[in-house]
């Protein structure tokens, strides 16, 4: 049964020649009204390792519902957001 999950890597397209920040939010996928809930803001190295200590770990949630996880590379202008669903 699994009530949150842990975020440690991004998969780069094309590797940055330095680390990026990024901003990291989630949302619950069956509530389409609800506002994305910040996570944390982190700098990520150039092989895609989210470098907070500890890890960012959500929990709380409820277990079999989808979520909405959002990376925003807070580096590029405009920024780009990716999105990811992680059904729990």
């Amino acid at each position: 049964m699994a009530t949150g999950f842990t975020l440690t890597k991004i998969d780069y397209a094309n590797t940055p020649s330095g680390s990026q920040t990024w901003m990291f939010e989630y949302k619950l996928w069956s509530d389409p009204e609800s506002s994305y809930v910040l996570i944390s803001t982190e700098l990520v190295d150039v092989d895609g390792n989210i470098l907070a200590s500890p890890p960012l770990e959500v929990t709380g949630l409820t277990d079999g519902e989808l979520y909405y996880v959002r990376a925003s590379n807070l580096c590029n202008s405009p920024v780009d957001f990716f999105v990811q669903q992680i059904q729990l």
